[in-house]
This record gives C-alpha cells, structure tokens and sequence, in this order.
C-alpha cells in the first residue's frame, strides 16, 4: 500500500518562494551545525559595504559544488474563513549539479510526519513513512526538489541593507546585517525582514532568517494573509557527499 504525504504545498512553496528572494551563500569549510550567534566586538565598521558583501557571498555561492542546508520554517496562510500554519524543516545535503539527499519533516494535526528524499538529476525518491522503501515522490513531494531555489538571491531586491554588528557562530567571527525585501516582488503587500550571518575572511553565509507578513491574492481573488518566519542555515560547503539514485519498488 502506497503511503502518501498530504502535505499542504501551496504554503509550501510560498515559504521557499519568499526564501528564494532572501538567501544566500558563499563557498569554503564551515562548522557542521552552525550554533546561535552571540554579539561580539561592538559596532560594526564603517568600511563594510552591506550590498558589496552579500553580493560577494552571492558570488562564492555560485562557485560551490556542495554544502549542508537546514531549514526550520513555519508558513500561517489565513482568510476570513480559514487558518492553516504549516511548520516543516529540511535537514541535508546539496550536490551540484543535480542532487540533493536528506529529510523533510512536516508538522500536521496527527503529529509530526517525516520522510527521507533524495533527487537526482530532476528525479525525486521518497522513502515511503513505516514501510523502508524507495518510491518516485507522487506529486505533492515532487516540487521541494527544488531545493536549490531556497539559496538563490538577487542582492538588489534587498532594501535597506545595514550591518548590524560583529558576532560569532561557534566561534566564527560573522557580519550579522539586516534588511527588507518588499512584498511587491512576489506579487503582494506589505514586506519581509531578513537578516544574513556572513563569514569575516571567508565570505561564507552561514544563517539566513526571514520573517514577516504578507497580503497575496489567493486563488480565487480573495487575499491571503501569508506569514512566514524561516530559518536557513548552511554549512560544509564544498563537502563530499555521495549521492546516488536509490532502488524503487
């Protein structure tokens, strides 16, 4: 019996669609798990360039061949007559070009719901819950091969870019800056705020949250009220992991 992941996509995919506008990476060796950041060495310097930085890190993200993702997002889509909040997390690996292995966990009313994936070459598996079987991902799966859209950015998108202050992330110096991503761009109202964890000396990005509240027109004209707090966290980059298409049955 096929076990299937009923999975609400279309909060989904708004919350990787708004990740997409706000994500970044660069490319070198970083921690495993990257831990909170904690404040260090005062304000920031006057002679960083927020927007030279992150397009910077926009640039070393290109040149990697690899990396550890994690995300931790909760979408809430409500209307007048309806609220449905969608928590999920992606725990690991990209491989360019085509691949990607790790699991995606939903949160629904009957509890958590976990399943492992793995994409090759446009082709997403999905270990199918209590049975310990590779299957092509059925449809509602098939989108979050897309994986990759959640560390693509175009730096001028982003609005009153500041740095905030000097931190660390186990023990890594870090930029910590701040800015808004207008709703405009995705077709909505109101604005997102992001804040990007670059490396001082690598270049490397190293955490990006976005949060915020959106109005976007829903399917039948009346509006959604999107509101979305993800946490992306990257690191390995330029790790070796080997990534093959599984058995299906």
């Amino acid at each position: 019996m096929r076990i299937h992941l009923r999975i609400p996509q279309g909060p989904i995919l708004a919350a990787a669609s708004l990740a997409i506008l706000v994500a970044a990476c660069g490319s070198g060796n970083s921690p495993s798990t990257p831990a909170s950041p904690t404040a260090a060495n005062g304000p920031p310097s006057a002679a960083i360039d927020p927007l030279r930085t992150l397009q910077s890190a926009v640039a070393a993200l290109a040149a990697a061949s690899s990396f550890h993702l994690d995300v931790d997002s909760i979408t809430e889509t409500s209307t007048a007559d309806f609220r449905l909040a969608v928590p999920f997390t992606f725990v690991g690996d990209i491989q360019r070009p085509d691949r990607f292995e790790g699991t995606l966990t939903v949160t629904a009313q009957q509890g958590d719901v976990s399943t492992g994936l793995i994409g090759v070459a446009g082709t997403t598996y999905q270990l199918e819950p209590g049975a310990d079987r590779w299957v092509i991902a059925d449809s509602n799966l098939a989108d979050i091969g897309d994986l990759e859209d959640l560390v693509q950015i175009d730096p001028s998108l982003v609005t009153q870019l500041t740095l905030l202050r000097e931190e660390t992330i186990d023990g890594l110096p870090v930029f910590h800056f701040h800015g808004l991503v207008p709703g405009q761009v995705v077709g909505g109202d109101g604005e997102l705020e992001t804040d990007y964890w670059i490396g001082i000396g690598d270049n490397a990005l190293y955490r990006i949250r976005t949060y915020g509240t959106l109005t976007i027109p829903g399917p039948e004209g009346e509006p959604l009220i999107v509101t979305l707090d993800s946490d992306i966290r990257l690191s390995n980059y330029g790790g070796r992991f080997d990534i093959e298409a599984p058995p299906v049955e």
